[in-house]
């Protein structure tokens, strides 16, 4: 009977060679968990009299590599490269271990050198690709390993590195674009949020730092795009809204504006800002309306009856909420100014003459004025119970005790609405100017905080 040890052998031997050859597959790299190695053998079609020769040589030092015996696998990779049918698959495996060992200026000459003869070897461009990962270059990176996947889209790691370098590029891009708003740059600190954009589209912090950006740069159409892609990926942020509501306020989109700021208030009604805006926003609303006649207040030479109506109306609209009181009727009313006349008669802050006469375009005294202003004081008082002052006697000149504009020059006196000359005397005959009124008006605003 013949001996079986021979063939047992032989066997083992086989089953060794076969361990080894599987092993050599390199798939799965063991430097790095991360690190993708791409066999250069891959990109090769090497015929069979060629592959006789350095298969087993190249596997061997590729073996290497993977176990981290660098020094090992270069050599073996040099000897290999000397073969002409072998230096471009070896100079691959060389360029790896110069990257394994952290030479990345020297692997990335090499992989260079081979892309700029075939631009889509796929060892190579992963080799690349790796190297600018890892000097920090992750757009390059990025742009590098879409191509892989597109010449190969059942590349595993790169696929992988894809979705990894994406996010990382975008926020390459964003800290940039925060150091180029930083340095004013503005400009350049909005192409750089963009291409951050392009990367991950539905990150609302970035569009949200576009349209401040934006708004620096009075861009409000931009601003508002940008802020309303922000608010769409964060409802209930309250702070991204107001932002918003300020572009839109900015541009003249008053009654959004002002819808947006009535629903902030009405989530937090403890947040003053929210009413100081809406406030603002619906003032803004009321002079968007007013006619031109009352814009051209401020420069008249004289101020009106008619003029002084608009002014308290428009910017003292609390002083005429009481509208029950019954008034004359004034034939002489019309056009521009009707219904601020008509407002202030039914407030009784105002007076209609006999014969039914308003005289809208009779000039305004100083002391009518006194009268006017006080009235309007007395009506304030009513709603805002803090603005009431103590009692003080000024001495009045050129009017006494008992005179009709007495009690109202007081008033006014007393709330700094009017000065008196340097002779101590209130002047009630003297006419006022557009500008006179337009003051008298904003400082009996400022009597309720406004």
């Amino acid at each position: 009977m013949r001996s079986i040890r021979p063939y047992r052998t032989v066997l083992i031997l086989a089953l060794a060679v076969m361990a080894v050859l599987t092993d050599c597959a390199p798939r799965r790299p063991l430097i790095k968990p991360d690190l993708c190695m791409e066999d250069p053998l891959a990109a090769e079609t090497l015929d069979e009299k060629t592959s006789k020769g350095g298969v087993r040589d190249f596997q061997i030092a590729w073996r290497r590599l993977q176990q981290g015996d660098v020094a090992g696998s270069e050599e073996g990779f040099r000897k290999l490269a000397k073969v002409p049918e072998w230096r471009t698959p070896a100079r691959l495996g060389l360029a790896y271990a110069h990257f394994v060992r952290g030479d990345r200026p020297a692997a990335m000459a090499v992989f260079r050198d081979v892309l700029g003869s075939n631009p889509t070897n796929i060892s190579a461009l992963v080799g690349m690709a790796q190297a600018m990962e890892a000097e920090g270059r992750v757009e390059s990176a990025y742009e590098l390993y879409t191509k892989i996947v597109a010449i190969a889209p059942s590349h595993a790691c790169a696929q992988l590195r894809v979705d990894i370098t994406r996010f990382q590029a975008a926020d390459s891009y964003v800290r940039k674009g925060v150091d180029d708003a930083a340095g004013g740059r503005i400009g350049e600190a909005i192409g750089q949020y963009e291409k951050a954009l392009t990367l991950v589209p539905d990150r609302g912090s970035i569009y949200l730092a576009l349209g401040d950006l934006y708004l620096r740069q009075n861009d409000y159409p931009h601003a508002i795009s940008n802020l309303q892609q922000a608010v769409d990926r964060s409802p209930q942020e309250a702070p991204v809204k107001a932002r918003l509501a300020e572009a839109l306020y900015l541009n003249g989109n008053l009654e959004q504006a002002r819808d947006m700021y009535r629903e902030l208030g009405e989530g937090e009604p403890s947040n003053s800002d929210y009413a100081v805006r809406l406030r603002l926003v619906e003032d803004a609303i009321k002079w968007k309306k007013v006619p031109t006649e009352f814009k051209e207040i401020p420069a008249a030479r004289y101020l009106t009856r008619e003029m002084f109506a608009a002014l308290i109306v428009l910017k003292i609209p609390e002083a005429v909420k009481d509208q029950s009181r019954p008034s004359d009727i004034a034939i002489d009313i019309g056009g521009w100014s009707r219904d601020y006349i008509l407002q202030m008669t039914r407030a009784n802050l105002m007076d209609i003459y006999p014969g039914h006469l308003f005289a809208p375009r009779d000039p305004v005294k100083r002391g009518e004025a006194a009268i006017i202003c006080s009235r309007v004081i007395a009506a304030l008082a009513e709603q805002f119970p803090d603005m009431r002052s103590s009692r003080h006697i000024f001495q009045v000149n050129d009017l006494g005790p008992g005179h009709v504009y007495y009690e109202a020059v007081q008033t006014c006196l007393l709330y700094g609405l009017f000065k008196l000359d340097e002779r101590q005397q209130f002047n009630p005959a003297h006419t006022l100017s557009g500008e006179d009124g337009v003051r008298l008006a904003d400082s009996l605003a400022h009597l309720i905080g406004r």
